[in-house]
């Protein structure tokens, strides 16, 4: 067999590969959406989310390794000058907090490294306090400021 179809079968495998992840990713994040939604309707007054807000924009966070593509895929439909902007933001992010591997680092160098960057505002956030890639934001963002069930009553933590 030559090494030309090999690789060219390879990545349509990858890239079918990708796009189930990514209807799997999108399923999730739907489905994150409507519960989003459904707890605005049911619970107005318990939700601290809204258009503007920016609490849950702030602070190191984790991303999965769902996220990523769908935030690949929607920094792709920026106009070219705004992604560069948000990704020349995200490299001085990791420059000025002196991001360390945090599969590597001890948990004290962890706990130094968030607490350091506690009021870092994520680079997708844009001037006017709205992100800049909503459609395409990590799950975490999608359920950040849901309230809380203590016993009978809800709260926002």
């Amino acid at each position: 067999m030559n090494q030309p179809g090999k690789a060219r079968n390879k990545r349509a495998l990858l890239n079918g590969l990708q796009s189930i992840g990514m209807s799997r990713s999108r399923d999730v994040l739907n489905a994150a959406d409507r519960f989003f939604e459904q707890v605005a309707s049911d619970q107005p007054a318990a939700l601290a989310c809204r258009a503007g807000c920016t609490l849950c924009c702030h602070g190191p966070f984790e991303l999965s390794a769902a996220d990523v593509p769908v935030i690949s895929e929607g920094l792709d439909r920026l106009d070219p000058s705004i992604r560069a902007a948000i990704v020349a933001s995200a490299e001085q992010i990791v420059a000025a907090t002196a991001h360390p591997s945090l599969r590597e680092c001890t948990p004290e160098q962890k706990e130094e490294f968030f607490r350091g960057a506690d009021d870092v505002a994520c680079p997708a956030l844009g001037a006017d306090g709205r992100c800049q890639i909503y459609e395409s934001r990590p799950l975490l963002c999608r359920t950040f400021g849901l309230p809380i069930r203590e016993g009978e009553t809800f709260k926002v933590v």
